[in-house]
Protein backbone atom coordinates (compact mmCIF):
# COMPACT_ATOMS: atom_id res chain seq x y z
CA UNK A 1 0.00 0.00 0.00
CA UNK A 2 2.79 2.18 0.63
CA UNK A 3 4.38 1.80 -2.58
CA UNK A 4 1.17 2.43 -4.22
CA UNK A 5 0.36 5.89 -1.92
CA UNK A 6 -2.81 4.24 -0.28
CA UNK A 7 -1.90 4.50 3.30
CA UNK A 8 -3.43 7.35 3.87
CA UNK A 9 -6.69 5.91 2.77
CA UNK A 10 -7.21 3.09 5.49
CA UNK A 11 -7.12 2.36 9.10
CA UNK A 12 -6.00 -1.17 8.58
CA UNK A 13 -5.23 -4.34 6.33
CA UNK A 14 -7.93 -7.48 6.93
CA UNK A 15 -5.91 -10.72 5.42
CA UNK A 16 -6.72 -14.11 5.12
CA UNK A 17 -5.01 -15.42 8.23
CA UNK A 18 -7.02 -12.33 10.00
CA UNK A 19 -10.19 -14.44 8.55
CA UNK A 20 -9.12 -17.77 10.21
CA UNK A 21 -8.07 -18.53 6.51
CA UNK A 22 -11.71 -18.28 5.23
CA UNK A 23 -11.65 -17.04 1.73
CA UNK A 24 -14.01 -14.35 0.48
CA UNK A 25 -16.70 -14.79 -0.77
CA UNK A 26 -17.64 -16.33 2.78
CA UNK A 27 -20.09 -14.04 4.78
CA UNK A 28 -18.09 -14.91 7.48
CA UNK A 29 -15.09 -13.47 6.60
CA UNK A 30 -17.25 -10.06 5.97
CA UNK A 31 -18.70 -9.97 9.52
CA UNK A 32 -14.82 -10.73 11.29
CA UNK A 33 -14.04 -8.19 9.25
CA UNK A 34 -16.19 -5.19 10.39
CA UNK A 35 -16.21 -6.84 14.06
CA UNK A 36 -12.44 -6.73 13.88
CA UNK A 37 -13.08 -2.66 12.94
CA UNK A 38 -15.61 -1.79 14.58
CA UNK A 39 -17.52 -0.79 11.37
CA UNK A 40 -20.77 -0.29 10.46
CA UNK A 41 -20.74 -2.00 6.83
CA UNK A 42 -23.66 0.85 5.67
CA UNK A 43 -20.96 3.66 6.09
CA UNK A 44 -17.75 1.07 4.53
CA UNK A 45 -16.34 0.71 1.21
CA UNK A 46 -14.99 -2.28 -0.22
CA UNK A 47 -12.57 -2.46 -3.17
CA UNK A 48 -12.22 -6.18 -4.89
CA UNK A 49 -11.18 -7.19 -8.45
CA UNK A 50 -13.50 -10.68 -8.34
CA UNK A 51 -17.08 -9.90 -9.13
CA UNK A 52 -18.52 -12.59 -7.13
CA UNK A 53 -16.08 -11.34 -3.93
CA UNK A 54 -18.40 -8.24 -3.90
CA UNK A 55 -21.65 -9.81 -3.39
CA UNK A 56 -21.50 -10.54 0.24
CA UNK A 57 -20.19 -7.12 0.46
CA UNK A 58 -23.33 -5.43 -1.37
CA UNK A 59 -25.79 -7.71 0.90
CA UNK A 60 -24.40 -6.21 4.06
CA UNK A 61 -25.24 -2.87 2.91
CA UNK A 62 -21.64 -1.63 2.19
CA UNK A 63 -20.98 0.68 -1.18
CA UNK A 64 -18.84 -2.03 -3.67
CA UNK A 65 -16.48 -0.85 -5.85
CA UNK A 66 -15.06 -3.32 -8.79
CA UNK A 67 -11.12 -2.17 -9.62
CA UNK A 68 -8.85 -3.99 -12.62
CA UNK A 69 -9.21 -5.32 -15.96
CA UNK A 70 -12.68 -6.60 -15.32
CA UNK A 71 -14.34 -3.66 -13.80
CA UNK A 72 -15.76 -2.65 -16.88
CA UNK A 73 -16.99 -5.61 -18.26
CA UNK A 74 -18.00 -7.27 -15.71
CA UNK A 75 -21.73 -7.36 -14.96
CA UNK A 76 -23.92 -7.50 -11.89
CA UNK A 77 -26.25 -4.93 -9.78
CA UNK A 78 -23.91 -6.06 -6.63
CA UNK A 79 -21.03 -3.85 -8.30
CA UNK A 80 -21.98 0.11 -7.72
CA UNK A 81 -18.72 1.11 -9.00
CA UNK A 82 -15.98 0.14 -11.59
CA UNK A 83 -12.42 1.77 -11.66
CA UNK A 84 -9.22 0.31 -13.55
CA UNK A 85 -7.17 1.50 -10.42
CA UNK A 86 -8.00 2.29 -6.68
CA UNK A 87 -5.53 5.70 -6.47
CA UNK A 88 -7.21 7.70 -8.58
CA UNK A 89 -10.80 6.46 -7.35
CA UNK A 90 -9.89 7.42 -4.10
CA UNK A 91 -8.25 10.65 -4.92
CA UNK A 92 -10.99 11.70 -6.78
CA UNK A 93 -13.83 10.67 -4.00
CA UNK A 94 -11.90 12.42 -1.08
CA UNK A 95 -11.97 15.71 -3.16
CA UNK A 96 -15.47 15.99 -4.56
CA UNK A 97 -17.26 13.31 -2.48
CA UNK A 98 -18.37 11.93 -5.98
CA UNK A 99 -16.40 8.73 -7.26
CA UNK A 100 -18.22 8.30 -10.26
Amino acid sequence: MERLELTPFFDGVFALEDADLIPKPDPRTFDKMLARFGVDPTTACFFEDTPKNLEPAHVLGMTTVLVGPKAFTAEGAHIQHRAATVGPFLTTAMLDGDPQ
